[in-house]
């Protein structure tokens, strides 16, 4: 199962849950940056969590399935169009022949993922398929499987309410706002005889 490239995004990686055990090799861990988003991605198409996916990054890529693939973008909600049906991202959807997917850019938030039933195989390196570079225009990207074994479209696995809560409680954060300062002790002793 195959998705090609047709233009790429403003940083769109193939990523996973990174390489945790080679930070003493001096590689980053990398990986997903909102591993919790990856995860309920993954999930909505039935893989486990650490499966590849495509972190998508302010303005995503434009797609070209070549098989028939059951798909859904998490994480932040960026526009999706497609040139056969009307999509909303946090919804599973299949992805037929030929048809192409446009993710959109996004006002809230700054990244999703974009999973795949079966996650995205790329060569591992380390033990793991992040990468560090982005995808280029006419980059193929393979996928184990797009649809289930009956020739279905994959059913999230888990229940919509427990994803809509999960999604309701995602925008209900609001972002916080910290600044270093120089010396942390200092500030605490400010902030303590000022009574805050």
């Amino acid at each position: 199962m195959t998705l090609t490239v047709l233009e790429p995004g403003l940083c769109t990686l193939v990523v996973d849950c990174g390489r945790p055990h080679t930070r003493s090799l001096g590689v980053p861990v990398g990986g997903a940056a909102d591993r919790s988003a990856l995860a309920i991605g993954n999930a909505l198409v039935g893989n486990p969590a650490s499966a590849a996916a495509l972190e998508i990054t302010l303005a995503g890529p434009t797609l070209e399935a070549q098989d028939e693939l059951a798909c859904v973008v998490y994480g932040a909600p960026f526009t999706l169009e497609s040139d056969r049906q009307t999509l909303q991202a946090g919804q599973t959807f299949t992805l037929q022949p030929g048809e192409v997917l446009r993710i959109g850019a996004t006002a809230h938030g700054m990244r999703a993922y974009f999973c795949v039933r079966g996650g995205f195989h790329e060569p591992a390196v380390l033990e793991s398929q992040s990468s560090l570079a982005p995808l280029l225009a006419g980059a193929s990207l393979r996928a184990l499987s797009g649809m289930s074994s009956a020739g279905t479209s994959i059913r999230p696995s888990w229940p919509s309410s427990m994803v809509s809560s999960a999604t309701g409680f995602r925008r209900r954060i609001s972002p916080q706002r910290n600044s270093p300062s120089p010396r942390p002790a200092t500030a605490w002793a400010c902030a303590c005889a000022a009574g805050r």
